[in-house]
């Protein structure tokens, strides 16, 4: 055998180590992104492994829990995202995994590697913020989801959709329950809260009580149905969405 040969059969094996871009859990990086005013949670993947492996592609796939509980995809089978040379990513909307405020495990397996990442996520709302007061011959009615009791306004979270408030008379001493109007308004995920001006016209079962009950439909609001008020904003007797007319 020439000594070409012979060189050639000794840097085989190196050739395959660089060409088969093999990774090690040191080499697999899994960043994720989970702000309060996006709409979902981004996965990034980034191989950092092989000098050709930029020209290497594939699938990732990955598993988000909640505690020791899968949350998504559903069983922790199916989700998976195209990863192209070194990197990858992928989005996923916050109403398909979110259970509740708090610490999110995702488990990613690329190239026979696994990693684990958390993200801390405070979006599911836990409290309406309601504020309704009377302005010159308007009552204006300003409310917001909030991810924290009594916090600041930069913790009050609205993604864009349908808010829809419906307002009752609950009489001089509370004791009433009557539909009174409903009206449809939209948000932002631009604004810390939506304001809604109703003509004091409007009012017309006269003095006395008027509560209003909101409505979220965007991905903030689980299920679309109303969430309890802040205990910071809310009153014994009346609740914190009444305010009194004369």
């Amino acid at each position: 055998m020439g000594s070409r040969a012979r060189v050639a059969l000794m840097l085989l094996p190196a050739i395959g180590v660089l060409f088969s871009g093999c990774i090690t859990a040191d080499d697999l990086l899994v960043a994720l992104s989970a702000p309060k005013t996006a709409s979902g949670m981004t996965i990034f993947l980034v191989a950092d492994k092989g000098l050709l492996s930029r020209f290497a592609s594939g699938n990732a796939d990955y598993v988000v829990y909640f505690g020791d509980k899968i949350v998504y995809p559903p069983l922790g089978k199916g989700g998976s995202f195209e990863v192209s040379g070194r990197s990858g990513s992928t989005f996923i909307p916050y109403d398909r995994f979110v259970v509740g405020n708090g610490e999110y495990d995702v488990l990613v397996r690329y190239a026979g590697t696994e990693t684990r990442s958390r993200v801390h996520v405070e979006k599911w709302v836990s409290y309406v913020y309601l504020h309704p007061f009377a302005k010159d011959d308007l009552v204006v009615v300003e409310s917001a989801l909030q991810s924290a009791t009594g916090g600041s306004a930069s913790d009050r979270i609205l993604a864009h959709g349908e808010l829809i408030l419906t307002v009752k008379y609950r009489g001089l001493d509370g004791s009433s329950d009557e539909n009174v109007a409903q009206f449809t308004t939209q948000t932002q995920n631009t604004d810390v809260s939506t304001q809604y001006s109703i003509a004091r016209s409007r009012f017309d079962h006269g003095p006395g009580y008027y509560s209003f009950e909101p409505l979220f439909h965007n991905i903030e609001a689980r299920d679309n149905v109303q969430v309890k008020g802040d205990p910071t904003m809310a009153n014994t007797a009346p609740p914190f969405n009444w305010i009194f007319l004369k």
